[in-house]
């Protein structure tokens, strides 16, 4: 009697430890079905496009701002096609101290960082994949994107009070850039948050849009805020 009660209680104690890994599996696929429904939600596709359509409009003004930037040189009475009132005047925030990063202009900086937005799209169109590491670098580069954008709006609105087309051309793209980067290495698993900060993310991922249309609300306001004292002329 003795060795049935023993011989039940351990196959009770088996059946429960089945139980048990058999919970953990399914819980583990469910985890991972839903990292790539987050995936999904952006999509590799999608986001290499946006690299693309972003690099190639931030190389074509970046380019137009360095020819500006070689006739001004070559000749310091050079009118550049975008100076078109006394408040969008591209020559003059060409000319000015900010335009440069150690005697380099910023155009050509911006010219090669889009560059490789291009080429980084391209190559995730054509089926690469890039190691976490990658990713990693990628967003200490978006980083610093998003400090000179905030940098170059606040000197170009506040200091010098000109606002230069192509500049603005590159502060445009350089917002969705920026966002949807920070959207991927979320989705992919290459930035680790906090599990407090889950639901903040769900809030990013399902307002993207959302949140983006309203920093160009903000900055829009912002500029016309600033120079109301020439639009309200018009």
């Amino acid at each position: 009697m003795d060795k049935l009660k023993k011989a039940v209680r351990r196959h009770g104690e088996r059946l429960q430890r089945v139980q048990q890994r058999a919970v953990r599996q399914v819980s583990g696929s469910a985890a991972k079905q839903g990292k790539g429904q987050a995936a999904r939600g952006i999509g590799v596709r999608n986001f290499a496009l946006v690299l693309v359509v972003t690099g190639v409009v931030g190389m074509f003004a970046s380019f137009v701002l360095t020819m500006d930037k070689m006739h001004t040189l070559q000749n310091p009475d050079y009118n550049p096609a975008c100076n078109i009132n006394p408040v969008i005047s591209c020559g003059s925030v060409m000319k000015s101290a900010q335009a440069e990063v150690f005697g380099i202009p910023n155009s050509l900086l911006g010219f090669a960082g889009f560059a490789m937005v291009v080429s980084t799209g391209m190559s995730l169109l054509a089926g690469a994949r890039m190691a976490a590491w990658f990713w990693r670098a990628w967003m200490v580069g978006m980083a610093v994107g998003l400090g000179g954008l905030l940098y170059l709006y606040v000197q170009s609105v506040f200091v010098l009070q000109t606002l230069c087309l192509y500049c603005m051309a590159t502060w445009v793209i350089l917002v969705p850039l920026i966002w949807y980067s920070f959207q991927w290495v979320l989705s992919e698993g290459h930035l680790k948050l906090p599990r407090s900060s889950d639901g903040a993310v769900r809030f990013i991922q399902r307002e993207h849009l959302s949140i983006m249309i309203a920093v160009y609300l903000l900055a829009v306001v912002t500029v016309v805020w600033r120079f109301w004292y020439y639009f309200k002329t018009l």
